[in-house]
């Protein structure tokens, strides 16, 4: 059972889809969570049958990734700095950036305090994350 990648176009849509074939009746579709496209067709059913049912049901295949899209963390991208918040060991901590002379973070009374020489961010999130 080998997996292609095919896509067929729905108006201004495009549809990719993983094709496999096997021993079955039916072409059977279903969309996984991470919004991936798999099509499931029995042995020699010809590539344009194929896409024609893949058109048929576009509707349902977009309205399937829109949903599981909903579900998706849209985490913005961090830019440490303070105030901002961080996740560690499962809780939220808000960065306290305080100029001093060695390099540490520390968690004190309920937030991660970063003490550094270097406010660049880069170096910040190096720091905390290393």
């Amino acid at each position: 059972m080998q997996n292609t990648l095919h896509q067929v176009n729905y108006g201004s849509k495009r549809i990719e889809y993983n094709l496999s074939f096997a021993t079955r009746k039916s072409l059977g579709i279903k969309v996984t969570p991470n919004g991936d496209v798999n099509v499931l067709a029995p042995v020699n059913t010809a590539l344009i049958d194929i896409n024609k049912k893949v058109k048929s049901k576009a509707n349902w295949i977009l309205r399937q990734q829109s949903f599981f899209n909903s579900y998706k963390p849209h985490t913005p991208t961090r830019k440490f700095v303070s105030g901002e918040t961080h996740l560690y060991l499962g809780r939220q901590y808000k960065i306290q950036i305080v100029k001093g002379d060695i390099d540490e973070v520390k968690i004190y009374r309920g937030a991660m305090v970063i003490t550094s020489k270097n406010s660049n961010a880069i170096y910040l999130e190096k720091l905390l994350t290393e």
